[in-house]
């Protein structure tokens, strides 16, 4: 995913993106989705959730990472 792929559209609710064979996310990567209450990452190649990839996500009370390979947690991934 590019880095300000979800730049300019604060009132999103929800964000499917499931089967999309995503491989990481960046740091920061929803920093302004506010509003954003739940996001869907089920089968996609995911490995590593690095720190500051959720920061600001308020509303966020849904993330769902079903069917992926994460093998490691950098301290503050969820921050």
């Amino acid at each position: 995913l590019e880095l300000n792929a979800f730049r300019g559209i604060n009132s999103l609710k929800g964000l499917d993106l499931e089967k999309n064979q995503i491989k990481f996310l960046n740091p920061y990567q929803f920093v302004n989705l506010k509003n954003l209450e739940w996001i869907n990452l089920r089968v996609n190649n995911i490995e590593i959730i690095q720190a500051n990839t959720f920061v600001g996500l308020e509303s966020l009370n849904d993330l769902d990472f079903d069917t992926n390979i994460i093998s490691y947690i950098e301290s503050d991934g969820f921050k």
